[in-house]
């Protein structure tokens, strides 16, 4: 095989790679950045739970 064949080829399989391995991100950060939203309003919940008085300033 001849070097720019196999020049070619190799990029495309560092494309291939990098676009894969950013779309893993992407849902990994996703999902994490999902689960802190939910447990950050659950916990700001529970504060403004505890504030009698004071609740309906903090309601989004």
């Amino acid at each position: 095989m001849e070097v720019r064949q196999k020049t070619l080829e190799t990029t495309q399989q560092v494309i291939e790679n990098q676009m894969r391995v950013a779309q893993e991100i992407a849902s990994l950060l996703g999902e994490t950045t999902a689960e802190t939203k939910v447990m950050l309003n659950k916990v700001k919940q529970l504060l403004i739970d505890e504030m009698p008085g004071e609740r309906d300033e903090h309601e989004d």
